[in-house]
């Protein structure tokens, strides 16, 4: 048996790693695409935008929609009482830090880097993470897995577009 690779490269970072399962999406009019790296640590999310278009998030775009609906999710849930935290890095866009601040929630920023983020669970044990990430297609839901990880990230971004899609909403 003979495998061909479909891309040159899995990065979910490129659109053309995901471009087979957009072209789909758009024939059969599925309202998102997730790809994952071989490792299943980063993800590519592709969602519709206003013009019904598939386009791919960047990682800053994705890791503002999760933080964001995490964040909602921790204060319809009443959680929220300042001892929580979402993680972020120096290379990560500072809407997320905004955005934690408008929900009373602190940021911390770290170095480039999941272990930094995880380092910070570990260093603050007192407050409750809620998630984080960084620009690179990265995301880390709660603390039990302490590393960018695709799996757990990819549940959310279902969960954020179900929500959406029964909310007469655009993912973006």
């Amino acid at each position: 048996m003979v495998i061909s690779p479909t891309v040159k490269s899995p990065n979910p970072e490129e659109p053309e790693a995901l471009k087979m399962a957009t072209d789909l999406a758009n024939k059969i009019g599925a309202d998102i695409v997730i790809g994952t790296d071989p490792d299943c640590d980063r993800l590519g999310v592709a969602v519709r935008d206003t013009d019904g278009n598939m386009k791919l998030m960047n990682g800053n775009q994705t890791m503002v929609v999760m933080t964001e609906f995490l964040l909602r999710k921790w204060k319809d849930e009443n959680r929220i009482n300042g001892k929580q935290f979402i993680g972020s890095t120096i290379v990560t866009t500072e809407l997320v830090g905004a955005i934690a601040k408008n929900y009373g929630v602190e940021t911390k920023i770290g170095l480039t880097g999941f272990k930094w983020i995880a380092k910070m669970v570990k260093d603050f044990p007192e407050l409750d993470f809620i998630g984080g990430g960084e620009e690179s297609f990265g995301y880390m839901v709660g603390e039990f897995v302490r590393d960018k990880d695709a799996v757990t990230a990819t549940l959310l971004a279902c969960e954020i577009a179900a929500y959406a899609k029964q909310n007469g909403q655009l993912f973006l």
